[in-house]
Parts: C-alpha cells; structure tokens; sequence
C-alpha cells in the first residue's frame, strides 16, 4: 500500500516539476527575445495595463454611479474601492474622478501595487495552507508565471477580490469543523457580491443535499446586496439599473477574438485555425449552439459525478467559461479547484490525465513561440496565432475539462443502465424459478 502511494505521489511530483519547468523556459525566452513572449499574454491595448482597477476605483467617489452609468460592478467591489480611494491625500482630489490622473500619480500606483500584492499574498498562503502532497514551492512558482496571473495584474482586475473569497468557500465548505462551513457560506455570499458569477458554485451544497446551508448562503447574499445599494442615491433605481446592464456589455462584446477565452469562442478560433478559412458569421453561430449544449451537457453532468474535484473542477469551469466576457484572469478563479485536483485526483485512470492535460494548458506558462508557428502555418496564419496562441490554450483546456466531465457523467449513466438491467434480468429469473417450483 506504502509503495503503491508513492507511486501516485511520484506521478504528481512528475506533473508539477514540468509544469515548473513550462514556467523557467518561459523566463529564459523572455530573457532571450527581449520580453517579446511575455508581451503576447498581455493586453493587446499597450495602454490598458491596470486599467480595471482604477476605473472602479475612479467610479467609487460618485454615489450616483449607477443613475449615471451602465455598470456591471455589485455595490459591495465598489465600496471595497472606496474605501481603498481613502488612501489617496485629500489633495489629490481634483483626480479621483479620472482614471488616467489617478494610474499616472505616484499614490495611485503604489496603492495599485500595495493592494495586488497584499491580495496575491493572501491567495498564495491559502494555497499552500491547503495543498497536502508538498512541492508547495512549485506550484506557487509557476502558478505566478501562469497567463491568468499575468493577465489579472495586467489589468488589474477587481476579481481578484472574489477570487480570495471563492478559495475560501472551497477549501472550507466541506470542512469538519461547523464556524468553517459558515464562514465559507458567508465568503460565498461576498463573492457574488463582488462579481455575481460565483454564485454557480452553490450549486455545490445542493448537490450534497445541503439545501439549508444553501438557503443560509442565498440569504447571506442577498442581505449584503440589499445593505450595499444603501449607499447610493435612490438605491432602488440603481439596484433595477445594475441588473439591466449586467448583460449588456456581454452582448455588444460578442466574442471578442482578441480577448474572449470563452467556449464559443475557443470553438471558433480552433475552426478558423483547422479551416484556414477567414471568420465568417455562421461560423460562429454554430459556434454559440455547440457551445451552449457543452455548457448545459457539462453542467448537468456535475451532479451525477462521484467525484468531489470533477464536480467542483466542471462547475467553476462552466463560472469562468460560459460568457462572452470570458477573459483571461476569470481563470484565477479556478486555484482552488486546480489545487483540490492535485490533493484528491489519484491519476491511475484516464480521466485524471485528461483533466491534468487541461490544467496544464491554463496554468502552464505558455506563450506565443514564433519559430515554431513560422514552421508550421502559413503566413496568413502566422501574425494570427502569434498574437492568439495564449489566450486560446485557456479555452482549450477549459474545452478539455467540461468534455470530460461529460464523458464521466456518461460512464456513470451507463454503469447505472447495466446494473439496472442486469438486477432486472435476476429478478426475473428468480420469478421463472419460483413459478417451475
């Protein structure tokens, strides 16, 4: 038995050394080429870096924000904000109201940095809190150099706060002790609050029939939501503005190629790719049907999975992968599910491969390699993928997990279809015997 678990440790330390590996080469390139690999991960718009953050951070000082604009944000991101803008000198106040004046002070910027690094601080102590095979040092090493991570400084995006909360919900909903299991209801309730999509992970406590700490969870957050709308004007109005244009921008977007990570459209990049064919309109429609079954048919099968990280690895993948507004650091928040996988998957099946091939491609350190797309594609092609290539291996590992998680819950099905004919076949038999007796 001894020997057989250090088998299967050995296996994972094997996985974890070469995703650290992905992650130093990727240091030596951006060594080599001058920070051309690392440019390909960020933001295409060389002037959108930590852009996010002080959009909100901006919007925060305007109690009227919502009568005033379409916003997306919960009330709960925006008053974590504000209350960080308190640390910028009353002074300075003429630029609270503009994004660019508040990243090009030096204030805004070290309040940018202060508050990243804090969050990351904290995002990494849990990891390794809660990682039980060891080689904690190697997996927070390449999980930093991972295009989610970089995309999310990059940006700068608010999520990182949801993020903290949605590891606290994981690693503690299942916990032994009762003050953890509420303290990660309430941390549920804090991270759709923040950035509404959590949410899908209650679906977690039904599954395992607690349905009264899934009503404690709904009510935690729409208590907080309800307190938060308070502090706007006409907290009414606002509240019916905020739910308006929380799908707003995901329709205009569209599936952006440049940015989205989303299933549709990694379908949509992978035929262009296949095709060598210009993107055209249909294409992507049947893009969108495909996708939306993957998505039900994904979502659907997490409930019949036996197990616990297939479960929680399918529905915080639908959470990251289902929108149009599907970006690269929405894949922060599959940390904690990435790190439940390391502690429970025993990779002595397929399916644990299939999904560690998944995770490889999101928390790999991959970037765009220009000899080996000059090689291999055309010249149409090439300036296509360079630009491309990080952004669409997130959706593709994303692809690879839902995927499985439907193969699973098939297997599942069919064992169950088997073992009910074969029971249906005995009893059968039996009532034949008794009947000749």
């Amino acid at each position: 038995m001894l020997n057989g678990t250090r088998k299967k440790m050995d296996k994972k330390s094997i996985y974890l050394l070469f995703l650290s590996v992905l992650a130093v080469w990727t240091l030596i390139r951006n060594f080599l080429y001058h920070g051309a690999p690392l440019n390909s991960i960020m933001y295409y718009e060389k002037t959108g870096y930590f852009t996010d953050f002080f959009e909100v951070l901006a919007t925060s000082s305007d109690r009227s924000a919502y009568l005033n604009m379409n916003l997306q944000y919960p009330p709960l991101s925006i008053l974590i904000m504000k209350a960080l803008l308190t640390f910028i000198p009353l002074d300075m106040s003429g630029t609270k109201d503009s994004i660019f004046a508040l990243r090009a002070t030096q204030e805004g910027l070290m309040l940018f940095v202060l508050c990243f690094m804090f969050c990351i601080f904290i995002m990494f102590a849990m990891i390794c809190k809660n990682l039980k095979i060891g080689k904690r040092e190697l997996v927070s090493f390449f999980l930093f150099f991972s295009t989610p991570m970089i995309f999310l400084v990059n940006r700068g995006n608010t999520l990182v706060f949801a993020a903290i909360f949605v590891m606290v919900f994981l690693f503690g909903y299942n916990s032994q002790k009762a003050y953890i299991r509420e303290l990660s209801y309430i941390a549920l309730a804090i991270a759709f609050n923040i950035k509404v999509v959590p949410c899908i992970l209650g679906f977690l406590l039904l599954k395992d029939k607690k349905y009264k700490e899934a009503v404690r969870c709904a009510v935690y957050a729409i208590v907080i939501l309800l307190v938060t709308f308070l502090f706007f004007d006409s907290p009414i109005d606002s509240m019916k503005n905020f739910f308006g244009s929380l799908f707003l921008w995901g329709g205009a977007m569209s599936g952006d190629l440049v940015k989205s990570t989303d299933i549709a459209t990694t379908l949509r990049r992978l035929f262009i790719v296949a095709s060598g064919t210009e993107d055209v309109l249909y294409m992507y429609a049947l893009c969108k049907r495909i996708a939306k079954v993957i998505i039900v048919g994904s979502f659907v099968s997490a409930f019949l999975s036996k197990k616990r990280y297939i479960s929680i690895a399918v529905w915080a993948t639908v959470m990251v992968a289902f929108s149009e507004m599907s970006f690269a650091y929405n894949y922060v928040y599959l940390l904690a599910p990435f790190v439940i996988f390391l502690n429970e998957a025993t990779f002595d099946n397929i399916g644990d491969y299939v999904m560690a091939a998944g995770y490889t491609l999101i928390w790999g350190s991959f970037t765009s390699n220009t000899e080996m797309i000059e090689l291999m594609f055309d010249v149409d092609m090439q300036n296509y993928l360079y630009t491309q290539l990080p952004i669409a291996l997130l959706g593709i590992g994303a692809l690879m997990i839902l995927l499985y998680g439907i193969c699973d819950a098939f297997k599942i099905s069919v064992g169950y279809v088997k073992r009910q004919h074969k029971r249906i076949a005995r009893n059968s038999r039996l009532g034949s015997e008794v009947i000749d007796y």
